[in-house]
């Protein structure tokens, strides 16, 4: 059952192009949750402030902050940099569990681990607390241990 764990939201839509609202949308997203989370639309110079790397300067993207100090960004055309990938992250560094801003991990009483910041802040929106993995590729064995550890420290 749902639990009133929403964070309080802030109308800022100017920070996400109609593209990647109507995207949000399409995700059951709330716009203002997804900016008050921090997303936004970048371009290629802004990209590779947060990633550390160049990319081509027709790249475009919605950045998905995790924390303070990192950030991934879902491309709004992957061939545009030559790759299938859909997400980039800053190289070298693990993705790490994505906690929704102003959920109360300590005091729920059911937290939800869901593939993904989108689906993890789609859920939170509809009152669910939730915490996102970035996916397969970055879940592996060797990082297992940390995912069950970050977990337990979200729970408290």
């Amino acid at each position: 059952m749902p639990t009133p764990n929403t964070p309080e939201l802030s109308p800022a839509h100017e920070q996400l192009n109609a593209r990647h609202q109507e995207d949000l949308e399409a995700r059951a997203i709330s716009i203002d949750l997804a900016v008050r989370a921090g997303h936004r639309s970048v371009d290629a110079e802004e990209m590779e402030r947060h990633l550390g790397f160049k990319v081509p300067s027709e790249a475009t993207g919605r950045l998905i902050p995790y924390d303070k100090h990192y950030a991934r960004v879902r491309l709004d055309d992957p061939e545009v940099i030559g790759m299938q990938a859909r997400y980039l992250s800053p190289k070298g560094l693990s993705v790490p569990l994505y906690l929704v801003p102003g959920q109360q991990y300590d005091t729920a009483p059911r937290i939800y681990v869901v593939e993904s910041a989108d689906k993890a802040l789609a859920l939170c929106g509809a009152g669910y607390t939730t915490v996102g993995l970035a996916g397969v590729t970055t879940t592996r064995e060797a990082k297992r241990a940390r995912v069950s550890r970050r977990l337990v420290e979200a729970a408290g």
